[in-house]
C-alpha cells in the first residue's frame, strides 16, 4: 500500500514537470503561428495589426500567465499531496518500527521475568532439597542411634544372660564336685569305719 503511494506521488511529480514544458511549448506554438497569420496579412494594415498584434500578444500572455499560475497552483497543490502522502508513508513505517521495536521489548521484559521467576522456583527448590535432606540426615542419624541402642540393650542382654549360664554352670559344677567330696568322704569314712570294726575283732 505505501509503496503505491509513494510511485503515484512519483507520477503526480513527472506529470507536473511534463505539463509545465507542454505548457510552455503550447504557448510558445500558439503565440509564433499568430505571429506568422499577422505577418501574411495585408502590409497595409501594417500598423493597425502590428497593434492589434501587440494586443493580442499581450491577451495571449497574459492568458498563458493566468494558465501558468493556475497550473502552478494545481502542481503546488499535486506537490504539498505527493508530500503529506510521502509524510504519511514515513509516519507509517516509523509507527510500525516503533511497534516492533515496542514488541520485541515486551518479548525481551517477558523472558527476563520468566527467567526471574524461574531463579527464584530454583532457589526455592534448592532449599526446601536441602531442607530434605538435612530431614533425611537427621532422621538416619536418630534412626542409626535407635539401632545402636537396641544393639547395646541386646549385647548387655547377651552378656547378661552369657554371666548368668556361667555363673551356673560354676555352680553345678561345684555342686557336682561338692557331692562327688562328700561321697568320696562318705565312702571313706564308711570304709575307715570297717578297718576300724575289724581291726577290734
Amino acid at each position: 500500500r505505501m509503496r503505491e503511494m509513494h510511485r503515484a506521488a512519483t507520477f503526480i511529480q513527472a506529470t507536473f514537470r511534463m505539463h509545465r514544458v507542454h505548457m510552455r511549448y503550447h504557448a510558445l506554438k500558439q503565440a509564433s503561428v499568430v505571429i506568422q497569420q499577422q505577418y501574411q496579412a495585408n502590409r497595409a494594415a501594417k500598423l493597425q495589426r502590428q497593434h492589434y498584434l501587440r494586443q493580442k500578444y499581450s491577451a495571449v500572455i497574459l492568458q498563458a500567465a493566468f494558465r501558468g499560475m493556475k497550473t502552478r497552483r494545481h502542481l503546488k497543490s499535486m506537490h504539498s499531496s505527493a508530500i503529506l502522502i510521502q509524510s504519511r508513508f514515513r509516519s507509517l513505517l516509523v509507527r510500525r518500527r516503533f511497534i516492533s521495536l515496542k514488541r520485541a521489548a515486551i518479548f525481551i521484559q517477558r523472558k527476563y521475568r520468566a527467567t526471574i521467576y524461574a531463579k527464584h522456583k530454583l532457589h526455592q527448590f534448592l532449599q526446601l532439597r536441602k531442607a530434605a535432606i538435612t530431614i533425611q540426615s537427621s532422621y538416619r542419624r536418630l534412626m542409626v542411634k535407635k539401632k545402636l541402642q537396641e544393639m547395646h540393650r541386646a549385647a548387655v542382654l547377651i552378656q547378661a544372660t552369657f554371666r548368668m549360664h556361667r555363673t551356673y554352670i560354676t555352680f553345678q559344677t561345684w555342686k557336682h564336685a561338692s557331692i562327688l567330696i562328700q561321697q568320696h568322704y562318705r565312702t571313706y569314712r564308711a570304709s575307715k569305719l570297717q578297718r576300724e570294726d575289724y581291726t577290734k575283732q
